[in-house]
């Protein structure tokens, strides 16, 4: 696909979502007042993959928690602005990155006599290597947890809405029939439930969050397009949660559209 080619799919398709890319770049050209709240949210967004992949790697609590402060510290103060889209996808570049700082800090400590763990054995990562299941895996709790916290916040700007609480009431009883869960919701919302209504609300819930999910993989992509944005998903482990509601002119419309009776899975 051509450069012009991607522009036009880019902007056509996908023209309401600012990419990832656009925020790691204010990140470190914006301008005094823009940079920093960038920065900010790029910390709040990776920190949680940066910490649970550092502690697989390092196997020690001190070390992972030690390392991550540094490298919030980096994206805080702009350290990555080397970082751009034709590099590939933030994702794997930020991988790199936390990986070669995890093994330059086993270094300094063999060098410094404190420590006798081969600094060998974490490999100096490059962004065309094979996928890494345990950053996979951490990423795809970040991309969850972003998704789960954007659903709470729709639901507390729309009065009346309960699309965060009643899935997660289904995700945390899943054993639950329709008529057990409007009890439960009635009692936490304060409201009269009635069965039908919460199967009602649980199918919108899950289409929203699945357009949630959608849009934070788009953000964290130099070219979202719906084919780019669908095998990302698959990557991470998540289009189980959006296969329901992709229309046969998905990749041309980009819109995901609700369709009857589709129950996507929720956890």
């Amino acid at each position: 696909m051509s450069d012009s080619e991607r522009e036009h799919r880019s902007t056509e398709d996908f023209s309401g979502i600012a990419t990832r890319w656009s925020l790691v770049m204010l990140a470190h050209r914006g301008t005094v007042t823009s940079a920093g709240p960038a920065r900010n949210e790029l910390v709040l967004k990776y920190r949680r993959a940066i910490r649970a992949y550092l502690g697989a790697m390092l196997r020690d609590d001190h070390a992972a928690d030690e390392l991550t402060q540094e490298v919030v510290l980096r994206l805080l103060t702009g350290a990555f602005a080397s970082a751009a889209p034709e590099h590939g996808r933030f994702r794997n570049y930020l991988k790199v990155a936390v990986r070669n700082m995890a093994r330059s800090y086993w270094q300094s400590r063999l060098r410094d006599g404190t420590s006798a763990v081969d600094p060998a054995t974490i490999a100096v990562a490059k962004e065309d290597a094979a996928d890494d299941p345990v950053w996979d895996y951490d990423w795809r709790s970040a991309v969850l947890h972003a998704a789960w916290g954007s659903l709470k916040k729709f639901e507390q700007a729309n009065a009346g809405n309960v699309f965060y609480s009643v899935l997660k009431l289904r995700s945390e009883n899943p054993e639950l029939n329709s008529t057990a869960l409007a009890q439960l919701l009635g009692e936490q919302t304060g409201t009269k439930c009635t069965a039908a209504n919460v199967r009602q609300q649980l199918h919108r819930a899950k289409f929203r969050f699945a357009q949630l999910l959608v849009e934070e993989v788009a953000h964290s992509l130099d070219w979202p397009l719906p084919d780019e944005v669908e095998q990302e998903l698959i990557d991470l482990g998540l289009i189980k949660y959006v296969r329901d509601y992709l229309p046969t002119d998905w990749k041309n419309s980009g819109e995901l559209r609700e369709l009857p009776n589709s129950i996507g899975p929720i956890e």
